[in-house]
């Protein structure tokens, strides 16, 4: 028992170090692919730094291409209010006219501004935005991989505390099959001594089951011949009218009383596996109506 129980833990304690084995393995799989991401979000990040750049440059430039634009306009402007002024055979109302224009170029201006720094600031936010998520993400990878650096060195030392506790349980193993044997062979001994006993118990029960099978078929034919003395003495009672039937009758059960056997509540006997036949041969000679001889023979086949 103490042999199985050791065996019964030190294969618990493989599994655990094979267990150990393959979750490391895990875990530095782990460690890797968490390294890759780390890179690959690194990269992305300068990638992004780099494309916040380049649309600052851009939002420069457009700002600077509006700005000179803008100048062109006010310049147009400014020659087409002189033209105006200058001519003065015509009696339209220039003023007016000059003024309506600016107005159109300066709501033109002023949308055209608002729009381009509505969009340089949903660049920036957004670029802002991502900045803050990679950042973010960054230093949730750090965490992981000390995390998972934190899981190796702990698996180390339960790995090397495996080994030892195996390397003992290996030897305490060793010591009690040394210690065992005897007790194996002992076993074995009692085992061999209770399978002959078993084996005889086993011929005894088999000898008294066919004892007993043959005293259930004596009783079988003995209920068969009753029953058919009281049927023949029956029909003799029938057929004699007046003969005193019952005098015949208290003899077949005395007989049956003689032979413990109750004809009338006796119930029907199952036949055995394999049960023997019974062949019964009854004689009776009668002369003027009245029996003379009687003959009853039976054979167990």
């Amino acid at each position: 028992m103490e042999l199985h129980n050791m065996q019964g833990l030190v294969e618990e304690l493989k599994n655990r170090y094979e267990d150990d084995i393959n979750r490391r393995n895990q875990i530095e799989n782990d460690f890797v692919l968490t390294k890759k991401d780390l890179d690959d979000a690194y990269l992305h990040k300068v990638d992004n730094e780099s494309k916040l750049d380049t649309l600052t440059d851009e939002i420069q430039y457009l700002k600077q291409l509006y700005d000179e634009e803008l100048k062109e306009l006010e310049h147009q402007v400014q020659n087409a209010k002189v033209t105006v002024a200058m001519d003065n055979s015509r009696d339209l109302e220039m003023k007016h006219i000059m003024d309506e224009v600016k107005a159109q170029y300066q709501a033109m201006a002023q949308k055209s501004q608002q729009e381009a720094e509505y969009w340089y600031n949903c660049k920036i936010e957004d670029m802002e935005n991502q900045a803050k998520r990679n950042n973010e993400e960054l230093k949730a990878l750090k965490n992981e991989v000390n995390d998972l650096n934190r899981m190796i060195q702990r698996a180390n030392s339960e790995n090397e505390a495996l080994k030892n506790q195996r390397a003992n349980l290996e030897s305490a193993i060793s010591m009690a099959e040394e210690h065992g044997e005897d007790a194996v062979r002992n076993a074995k001994s009692h085992i061999r001594d209770l399978e002959e006993a078993l084996k005889r118990a086993k011929q005894d029960m088999a000898l008294k089951v066919r004892e007993y099978q043959e005293l259930m078929n004596i009783k079988l034919a003995l209920d068969i011949e009753i029953a058919t003395y009281r049927k023949l003495l029956e029909g003799e009672e029938t057929r004699m009218h007046g003969q005193k039937p019952n005098l015949q009758a208290n003899a077949i059960d005395k007989l049956a009383s003689t032979l413990n056997f109750d004809v009338k509540s006796t119930p029907p006997v199952k036949a055995a596996p394999n049960p023997k036949k019974v062949l019964l041969v009854k004689t009776i000679e009668t002369a003027n109506g009245k029996q003379v001889t009687e003959g009853t023979e039976y054979s167990v086949q």
